[in-house]
């Protein structure tokens, strides 16, 4: 469903709104080819300049974590059930489900991991999968390095 990454890959940028320019980049070495980066939760009270988390929904899924500061990268939760589809998790929408239908090819059924990301005051980020398993949230320690 997700293409392969193009333009020299997945990246967070920090973009000057009064002259509309690029201030800093920050390359993501850790988000494979097939990785759909997507939601982004920024945590200043982490690190020296904040915090990055950033979900993950192709490949084997996860939450990339970005230290501002540095630039470092990496990547947690990648196959965790926490970030991974409920392979019998199908949406239904307007009483029909929603699946993949290719052209010429049988449908299947729709399914993406990490997908939703939220800060929290009391038990940092926590991520759940996009029509995930119950009870399944990860909080903040299993993020961190």
């Amino acid at each position: 469903m997700f293409a392969p990454s193009s333009c020299g890959g997945p990246k967070l940028l920090c973009v000057d709104l009064e002259t509309d320019r690029i201030v800093r980049k920050i390359p993501s070495n850790v988000v494979p080819a097939d990785g759909c980066p997507n939601d982004v939760r920024l945590d200043p009270r982490r690190g020296a300049e904040g915090m990055a988390f950033i979900t993950d929904s192709g490949g084997d899924n996860g939450i990339v974590v970005v230290d501002l500061a540095t630039g470092r990268s990496w990547r947690r939760l990648a196959g965790d059930p926490s970030a991974l589809p409920d392979p019998d998790f199908l949406p239904v929408i307007d009483g029909r489900p929603f699946m993949n239908r290719p052209a010429g090819a049988a449908p299947t059924h729709y399914e993406v991991g990490s997908d939703g990301i939220a800060l929290s005051d009391d038990r940092g980020p926590g991520v759940q999968a996009h029509g995930g398993r119950p009870g399944e949230r990860r909080q903040g320690p299993a993020l961190r390095r």
